[in-house]
């Protein structure tokens, strides 16, 4: 039975979904030095080299990848929302992710590409299509659409870069944390990026941060579970920290999660559609 009181709940969980998908997107590439990190001295290097070999030889592999997603957001402001989605990537190519969150009809995409983006608002029947640097806007970082599906898919990764390649192990420093190592490295505008990874070698944690506009991305995974002859972390919880406030509180649960299977992105924008800027878009979020 039709609810417009839900479905005006599910519109207004979208509308803050896609605002803060589009304004935190520049904070994947924040970094701030721990205290406790320090650079590998010689009698340990072998073993970090040996342990970072088997991390990047055990990490996930796929060519497609499909899920279903149960996204929930906690705002500044304390209010809690949940939404069903519909995530697609061929790697290296494109990602996909359909907001359904009222009976499986979508009312929201996100479609990204190395070079660009769109976001197509089926509720108000606009779309938006640009490449990233607008995005970025005064702010200058390394983070792109290739360290962005590494992050989404439990990847170690080198911000800027389009891949990790086998040997580099000395981009990044050293330092024992329990039973595994942290790893840092930078970008070249001084953000940090620090990856946890556990006696299991995989990636648990990533923290991407800049002490000078006390701004950080936490991101961490768990529930790692098999996906076919792999493990993959199945609950991705992410929070965006500003100063002393948490503008956003994100969890990502994966469903039905599948592998190297033939996939179809629909594309395409209905004729009727208005476009409107990146500007445009977050100012009617901004609409009480």
């Amino acid at each position: 039975m039709w609810n417009p009181g839900k479905m005006k709940k599910n519109k207004r969980y979208v509308t803050t979904m896609a605002r803060w998908c589009l304004i935190s997107l520049p904070l994947f590439t924040a970094c701030r030095t721990p205290q406790n990190a320090v650079v590998s001295t010689t009698k340990t290097l072998a073993a970090e080299e040996l342990f970072f070999d088997a991390l990047c030889q055990n990490a996930f592999q796929y060519q497609t990848l499909s899920a279903k997603l149960q996204i929930g957001l906690v705002t500044a402001d304390g209010k809690e929302y949940n939404v069903r989605a519909n995530m697609k990537i061929r790697k290296d190519e494109q990602i996909q992710i359909s907001v359904q969150p009222f009976l499986g009809i979508e009312m929201f995409r996100i479609e990204l590409k190395p070079d660009s983006f769109r976001v197509t608002d089926r509720m108000n029947k606009r779309y938006m299509a640009d490449d990233y640097t607008h995005l970025k806007g005064d702010n200058s970082f390394d983070f792109n659409f290739y360290n962005l599906q590494a992050l989404i898919t439990n990847q170690l990764f080198l911000p800027g870069e389009t891949e990790l390649p086998v040997r580099t192990f000395n981009r990044f420093h050293w330092a024992p944390a329990g039973q595994g190592y942290l790893m840092q490295t930078e970008d070249s505008t001084g953000w940090c990026y620090l990856f946890r990874a556990n006696i299991d070698e995989k990636i648990h944690a990533v923290e991407i941060s800049d002490t000078t506009k006390r701004l950080s991305l936490f991101w961490d995974y768990a529930d790692f579970k098999p996906v076919g002859h792999q493990v993959f972390p199945m609950n991705i919880h992410a929070r965006v920290v500003s100063g002393d406030s948490i503008p956003a509180d994100f969890s990502m649960t994966y469903t039905n999660l599948e592998t190297d299977m033939p996939l179809e992105f629909r594309s395409g924008i209905p004729s009727g559609y208005q476009r409107i800027s990146v500007a445009q878009l977050i100012k009617s979020f901004e609409k009480p």
